[in-house]
């Protein structure tokens, strides 16, 4: 009967890496798993999964409509695995499948690894993230493949300062479009009141928070212009484009 290894760790709760119990295909390393967004926990469809096998890419496969994804890594190469979205931050893990006796390889090894993912927030320093959050290789005292604990710790405080400032960038973002939601109802509220100068006040104070807004600035040269009703949003981008 075949040996089935199955990994069990855990890293720092930023990068939770649950390790259930699976059956893993014969003679390889089978890594699967579920990628969900890190705020909301939402599973996410069609992220890139690229595995690259001492270096150089070798498959790329997307997660399925729940989320889920599952490759198959051979024994005797250093592989990173690594999951990618458009307006989400990349991560990536390392596993070593090298030095492993034959005797260890049979059944072969199970691997489940989450992924949670961070959406791409400008002012936030992601580097960190450039680096595998986790390193997998194996251990003969145990025979079995682990993370390397000591290499965990050491990204901890690196992680941790990512997160808070992952978390105040997110609450700052919030805040202005609160903000700025407020000032464009203002202005086009004046507008209807006839009253020209603080419209244009209001519009112009609202693209100190997003600068460039279409809206908020067709609005604010509309209204300096004796326009007087809101300009639609459409038309607004049309207009911002020449």
């Amino acid at each position: 009967m075949p040996i089935h290894h199955v990994l069990r760790a855990a890293l720092f709760a930023l990068f939770t890496l649950p390790f259930l119990g699976a059956s893993a295909q014969v003679d390889v390393v089978m890594v699967y798993g579920t990628v969900k967004d890190f705020s909301t926990a939402k599973k996410l469809e069609g992220v890139a999964i690229t595995v690259f096998k001492n270096g150089g890419k070798v498959l790329e496969i997307p997660t399925n409509a729940s989320g889920k994804y599952e490759v198959n890594l051979d024994y005797g190469a250093d592989y990173k695995v690594m999951c990618a979205k458009t307006g989400y931050i990349s991560k990536n893990i390392a596993i070593d499948t090298r030095n492993i006796p034959e005797e260890d390889r049979q059944g072969g090894h199970g691997m489940n690894i989450d992924f949670t993912m961070m959406a791409d927030i400008p002012g936030v320093d992601y580097s960190v993230l450039l680096e595998p959050f986790g390193k997998a290789k194996y251990n003969a005292a145990v025979g079995n493949i682990e993370f390397d604990v000591e290499y965990t710790n050491g990204m901890r405080d690196a992680q941790a300062r990512l997160l808070k400032a992952y978390e105040e960038r997110k609450k700052r973002e919030a805040n202005v479009e609160a903000d700025f939601a407020k000032l464009m109802t203002q202005g086009n509220a004046a507008m209807t009141a006839a009253d020209f100068k603080k419209a244009v006040d209001s519009f112009a104070e609202a693209l100190t928070l997003k600068v460039g807004d279409a809206v908020a600035t067709a609005n604010s040269a509309m209204r300096a212009c004796g326009w007087k009703r809101p300009m639609p949003r459409r038309i607004a981008r049309r207009i911002t484009r020449h």
